[in-house]
Order: C-alpha cells, then sequence, then structure tokens
C-alpha cells in the first residue's frame, strides 16, 4: 500500500525528529569523559550543553528568515549540514575551546532543522489536525532525548567520547538524506494566506 504525500512528508519529519533528539541526547554522558580527556574542570565540561545551548538560541532568528525566504526544505537541509559539521569538528578537535565552538555550530543547525520541520509540517496537514501533529513533534522528541543517553553512555563506557560524536555525526547524514527525499511542499507551493482588503475611502 503506497502512503500519501501527507503520510510519507509526516513519517518522514516524525522519523527525522527522533534521529536529531536521540543524536543531541547521545551526547549528554560524555561530558565526564570530555573532562578528563582535555583535563578542564566539570564547570567547564558541563559548558558542551550551554555552548549548545546558545547556539541554538542564536541559530532561531536566522532559521525563520531562511524558512521565509528559501523555503522550508533549504532550513532541513542546512541544520543536519551544520549539525553533522559540528559533531565531527568535535572527534577531530584537539583543544576544548574548539568543541565548545562545535556545539554551538551543532545547536545552531539543529534549531535551523526545528523551524523548518515545523513550517513543513504545517503545510502537510489541514488546520484542524495541526495540534496533533505538534503533539507528535514533542513525543518524538522526547522519546529521542531519553533513548539517546543510553547508547550514548555504552559508546563511551566501551571507547570514548569521540565514537559518541561520530554516532550523532551518523544521525545527522540520516537526517540530511531523509530530509532530501522528504516530499517536503517548496516556498512556491506553500499555502498563502490572502491579506485583507485596505480600508479605504471608498470612490
Amino acid at each position: 500500500m503506497r502512503l500519501g504525500e501527507t503520510a510519507r512528508g509526516l513519517s518522514t519529519l516524525y522519523g527525522t525528529s527522533l534521529l536529531v533528539s536521540f543524536g543531541h541526547g547521545m551526547t549528554f554522558p560524555t561530558i565526564p569523559l570530555i573532562v578528563e580527556h582535555f583535563d578542564v574542570s566539570l564547570f567547564w565540561g558541563a559548558q558542551i550543553i550551554t555552548a549548545w545551548s546558545i547556539g541554538a538560541l542564536i541559530g532561531t532568528p536566522p532559521a525563520g528568515i531562511i524558512v521565509d525566504k528559501l523555503g522550508a526544505r533549504v532550513a532541513l537541509l542546512l541544520g543536519p549540514t551544520f549539525v553533522i559539521g559540528g559533531a565531527l569538528a568535535v572527534v577531530l578537535s584537539p583543544w576544548f575551546w574548539l568543541v565548545l565552538v562545535a556545539m554551538m555550530f551543532a545547536g545552531m543547525g539543529n534549531s535551523t532543522w526545528m523551524i523548518g520541520r515545523e513550517i513543513a509540517g504545517v503545510a502537510l496537514v489541514n488546520p484542524d489536525q495541526r495540534g496533533r501533529m505538534m503533539s507528535g513533534f514533542m513525543g518524538t522528541n522526547s522519546a529521542g532525548m531519553a533513548l539517546g543517553p543510553a547508547l550514548g553512555g555504552v559508546l563511551g563506557d566501551n571507547l570514548d567520547f569521540r565514537a559518541v560524536f561520530l554516532g550523532y555525526m551518523v544521525a545527522g547524514v540520516f537526517v540530511l538524506a531523509l530530509s532530501l527525499l522528504a516530499p517536503v511542499k517548496s516556498k512556491e507551493e506553500m499555502p498563502a494566506r490572502p491579506r485583507p482588503a485596505s480600508a479605504g475611502p471608498k470612490i
């Protein structure tokens, strides 16, 4: 049985939502490993979460502009590209400060992708289904954040923090590929709300 465009689009968006949050959740258990490897304090090690969050904050306004000007597809592709680059930079970094910068880029990518995801989802469903669509997004985010630390802990215990970030990068690659193939409406196909007529004087 072939799925329709809406079902395929939502399935892809839900699946990639799970992967995005799962990849981010994997990074939490790496803090003690990063502290030990780079010989920094626990305070500084915890700043990888702060750096990611600052990146997500910084990336949100440009993400909105990207979606408005270029369409949701561009945001869905640009976001995981930033995540992949950030995760790879952590794997290769010889300096702790570069890890913080890389995590900021990953956070920017996450917020860019999430804005694109929500606009893409809104374009796929009827107005009376948008609440259920958004609850699905929040549910898959929560599931990924709950499951990700388990795999991150296993990889960190048996290998090292680099293996965890390689896993984060692989998740980003899958998200990028799925976002490329997803039936997401282009900017030109997005429904436009008619503007109200000007209330000027009648002639």
